[in-house]
């Protein structure tokens, strides 16, 4: 137990040393590609994964980017049978039913699990994707009068997707949020068509060999107090358990207490499937008083088994009890050496496009500074023309006003000339009158 409290230190270091150089050498993809008829297709160095909103917050397809850039599908019955399905409920009324070759499938799950979500994406860059979901009416059914809300985060660099789902009662009454086990479950679902090759393998903090076990048989519950990581591990030969190919599973990260059960193929009432192999994550249920919340909160990862990209999923510990010779790999110098040797080149890449930004952004301010330049100019050509008119305006006001001066003066010396040629003309009139 005391070396599994050490290996996320060693990890740490490691993942200093990480990404890969064959994931380095490959051109970023966009962390979203499409969106489709609710569905949301996520891109990035190690998968291609669509979120499936008609259905729950599920996962229909999880395709696996190896090194050489091969692709693996780990989820091939997805289309039918998702998975991340929430499992939770204050009363179950429904059951998801569904054709699979020519037959009625139905198996009881929460009206959460596979009716329509509503979605919008909150953040979308070439580094982080992040969905704020919310269950439409028909989703509500099973766990009504809670409301729930889920946050789904994807990152560029990262080979897991994280969950943060948020039950609250805004009723006044206390509610049980409950599973078909117990409390809330998340369902994982895989299918390679290889279901016997795949085991269980669960590291918790408060179990004995490297703090957990990879010895347990479909169906049987096993109790986890601490969880440190629960995967679905697929070996190339099953009595080879240093043959692993890829993991499947979970990094709780809130609550940390959890039943773990694996089966092999679904009985699905009158339709059997072998294929899928099924990881429940079961929780305690939850009593919600009015105005309390309770969160569930994990990574999930599909991923091949190189041990630095099982350490940036937090699927280490899972491996390392199946393979102890995992650590070992993890912390081997050869393999520090080849991580440190590399390190650099995607951070080079993109100090490079971010370069290739700035000088642009360089090239746009000096064209955006000689267009100030420019029209500075125009506008102190404009303002001399303006204080010139200014001026020519003030003189004609100046000279109309001394015109209008004149005006008044000559009018004024008219006025009194003429009146002072009348008065003088008036004896000489009355005389001439007098003389008549």
């Amino acid at each position: 137990m005391g070396l599994l409290r050490v290996v996320p230190l060693i990890v740490c270091l490691v993942l200093l040393a990480t990404p890969l150089a064959s994931l380095s050498e490959r051109n970023p993809p966009f962390v979203i590609s499409s969106v489709s008829g609710g569905v949301v297709t996520v891109s990035n160095y190690y998968y291609t994964v669509k979120l499936d909103f008609n259905r729950g917050i599920s996962i229909s397809s999880w395709s696996v980017i190896l090194p050489n850039g091969s692709r693996v599908e780990l989820l091939r019955i997805g289309s039918v049978l998702p998975s991340i399905l929430l499992n939770a409920y204050v009363s179950r009324t429904g059951y998801y039913e569904f054709t699979y070759e020519g037959l009625t499938a139905r198996i009881p799950l929460s009206t959460l699990a596979f009716k329509p979500w509503s979605y919008r994406v909150v953040a979308n860059t070439t580094d982080l994707l992040s969905i704020e979901a919310t269950p439409s009416n028909e989703a509500l059914v099973d766990v009504s009068p809670l409301t729930v809300r889920a946050v789904i985060k994807a990152r560029i660099w990262s080979p897991s997707i994280e969950y943060t789902i948020t039950f609250h009662n805004p009723s006044n009454e206390t509610v049980t949020l409950k599973g078909p086990h117990g409390g809330p479950e998340v369902v994982l679902v895989v299918d390679d068509g290889s279901p016997g090759n795949w085991i269980l393998s669960l590291a918790d903090t408060g179990l004995g060999y490297l703090g957990g076990t990879a010895d347990v048989e479909p169906g049987d519950p096993v109790r986890a107090f601490s969880l440190e990581a629960v995967a679905l591990v697929r070996l190339a030969d099953v009595g080879d358990r240093a043959s692993i190919l890829y993991l499947a599973g979970f990094k709780p990260l809130q609550p940390l207490s959890y039943t773990v059960v694996y089966h092999v193929g679904v009985n699905a009432g009158n339709a059997s499937i072998d294929t899928p192999v099924l990881l429940k994550l079961i929780a305690e249920p939850v009593t919600l008083r009015p105005g309390e919340s309770f969160e569930l909160r994990f990574n999930v990862a599909y991923v091949y088994g190189e041990p630095a990209v099982l350490a940036q999923a937090g699927l280490e510990p899972a491996a390392i009890v199946v393979n102890s010779g995992v650590l070992s790999q993890i912390i081997g110098l050869s393999n520090v050496e080849d991580y440190l040797r590399n390190l650099t080149r995607p951070l080079q890449d993109r100090i490079r496009g971010l370069e290739e930004s700035i000088s642009k952004l360089k090239s746009r301010v000096g064209e955006l500074e000689g267009l100030k330049s420019f029209w500075e100019n125009e506008i102190s050509i404009r303002d001399s023309q303006i204080k010139r008119l200014q001026a020519q305006v003030s003189r004609q006001n100046m000279i109309s006003l001394g015109l209008l001066a004149l005006g008044l003066v000559l009018g004024f010396t008219g006025g009194l000339l003429v009146s002072r040629v009348r008065r003088e003309e008036l004896p000489v009139i009355k005389k001439r009158e007098r003389r008549r």
